[in-house]
């Protein structure tokens, strides 16, 4: 390439234009403002110590280039310019419904143009380093333009800086993205693919409550471990509980920890932060077998069967509600419950440990299923054990509307303390397996969960009984039918008016020749040694 020609020297008065200003006058980019001078096809000198224009020269060479003047459409030469290829964004996915990225207000879309700025450049030109040369003793940048020739004797002496140890990062105005928006890339990336329904909602809970009002506007480079600090000291002095407390830095501490796998932040400040203490507010009060017996005798005395059935199931086998109602004919065998799915949200789903467990099956417990099944329209190996109407699980509606009706309202008339939750109806199993005897481990493997949170959880219940006497469990639940002559329902045997007598041959006498027992079908144990016999 031939070095262009000598330019003439201008006047100081006479009104010069910079490349810059050349590059908004011809609706070009300042490259090929550069790249015309290189070449020789616009005149310029150098004033003042910079590259300056005259406006005549300027008007020439867009006439020569047929480069429209700016208030014409413009029409750009191709051999000045290429033509800006259209930028090209990744298609956004609505959030489903329920999710975070709905509650939250959308941060809105990126505004800047593909067209980069000078001064602003690409992602790595934005990321400079400002080096004090020891040589010329003058500060330099990398700014777009530059020629190659230049950006590699440049780099040489950012080189030659660091070195030296004159290296000094150029601080950026822009913070960077608000706790907030990282939020909403957290959950769209982190929560919806890897946690539940269950956990998402009450993940958005906190955030929306405790979080992102708080402190959801603070840049996450500027989150430190100071600022966690004081949103617990503000939300302890707001009357909010340690359990809440605890809830949101433990959900601050995942989200920043992802921040930190994503090289957004380099440590995560949540990790310093104290969290309150997971204890239970109380100790669990376990249901004696008479109690519970009580509730299902309301639910009988209303020919709610189905109701009575399942809260027997999860008084006498220590089910959760949700492995309860996941269920089928076929998981209950001879002597165990087989246990490997769980319901939420009209879904099945596996268990909330995500392991396969069995649990003993109480022969009182047998009975009763052996009834529901008998009178239940479903009873084939693959339908489920407690099914909705239509035969399908228990959504989240019908799973409240049980608890707050038909639930709350057996408590009531029972004559009991209000139980907010049916759930708590497993530790009467709990009891009585403690009461039998067994150990630490035991339980946890029946109630599917460490022996460490077993310890903590019924160490009080451990204490209570005597070792050297153990009651059966069976016997227990018996004599508390007995006492109260729950009535059970059966095709087989339906309840009896009057003072009638049951012979010898009648299918529904009861084992104990009492009429208060179970219904008068005979077990699943019993039906075995008939069949072995």
């Amino acid at each position: 390439m031939t070095a262009p020609a000598p330019r003439p020297a201008a006047s100081a008065g006479e009104p010069m234009l910079t490349i810059p200003e050349v590059a908004e006058t011809c609706k070009l980019s300042i490259p090929s403002i550069r790249r015309a001078i290189w070449d020789g096809e616009l005149r310029a000198c150098k004033l003042r110590g910079q590259i300056r224009i005259k406006p005549a020269d300027v008007a020439e060479w867009q006439a020569s280039q047929e480069i429209a003047a700016p208030e014409v459409a413009p029409k750009r030469a191709q051999s000045i310019i290429r033509a800006p290829r259209p930028h090209k964004r990744r298609s956004r996915t609505e959030p489903p419904a329920g999710s975070f990225r709905a509650l939250v207000p959308d941060a809105g879309a990126d505004t800047r143009s593909g067209q980069r700025e000078c001064r602003e450049g690409s992602a790595r030109q934005r990321q400079r380093l400002a080096c004090q040369v020891p040589r010329r003793g003058r500060q330099c940048a990398l700014p777009c333009g530059r020629p190659q020739g230049r950006r590699r004797r440049l780099r040489r002496g950012t080189q030659r800086a660091k070195r030296l140890g004159n290296v000094i990062p150029i601080k950026d105005e822009d913070p960077g993205e608000t706790l907030e928006e990282f939020a909403k890339t957290w959950w769209n990336r982190y929560v919806i693919p890897s946690l539940t329904r269950h956990t998402q909602l009450n993940y958005a809970s906190v955030l929306d409550v405790h979080i992102i009002s708080a402190i959801g506007q603070v840049p996450l480079s500027q989150v430190t471990t100071e600022t966690l600090w004081q949103l617990r000291a503000d939300m302890t002095a707001a009357g909010t509980g340690p359990h809440a407390i605890r809830k949101s830095l433990v959900v601050i501490q995942s989200m920043l920890q992802r921040a930190v796998e994503w090289n957004r932040i380099d440590s995560n400040p949540a990790k310093l932060v104290r969290k309150p203490p997971a204890t239970r507010a109380r100790a669990i009060r376990a249901l004696p077998p008479l109690e519970v017996e009580k509730i299902r005798k309301a639910l009988l005395d209303e020919d709610q069967v189905l109701d009575a059935a399942l809260v027997a199931a999860l008084a006498y086998s220590g089910l959760r509600p949700g492995e309860a109602l996941g269920l089928r004919w076929h998981d209950i065998r001879d002597r165990t419950i087989l246990v490997e799915r769980s319901v939420a949200f009209g879904k099945l789903k596996t268990t909330k440990t995500g392991k396969v467990r069995t649990v003993k099956l109480l022969k009182p417990l047998a009975d009763t299923l052996e009834t529901w099944k008998r009178t239940s329209n479903r009873n084939q190996p693959t339908d489920l054990v407690f099914p909705a109407p239509d035969g399908s699980p228990w959504n989240l509606d019908r799973v409240n509307n049980w608890r707050k009706r038909n639930f709350a309202k057996a408590v009531e008339q029972a004559c009991l303390p209000p139980m907010r939750r049916p759930y708590d109806l497993r530790h009467s199993y709990v009891s009585l397996m403690i009461a039998e005897g067994a150990t630490v481990v035991e339980v946890a493997s029946q109630a599917g969960h460490s022996p460490t949170m077993s310890l903590n959880t019924y160490a009080h219940l451990f204490d209570e009984p005597d070792r050297s006497q153990t009651t059966s469990a069976a016997d227990r639940i018996y004599a508390a039918r007995i006492q109260l002559g729950v009535p059970e329902v059966s095709v087989l045997c339906p309840p009896q008016t009057g003072h009638e007598e049951r012979d010898a041959g009648n299918p529904c006498k009861s084992p104990m020749g009492d009429p208060g027992l179970e219904p008068g079908t005979s077990s699943l144990s019993e039906k075995r040694s008939n069949r072995l016999s």
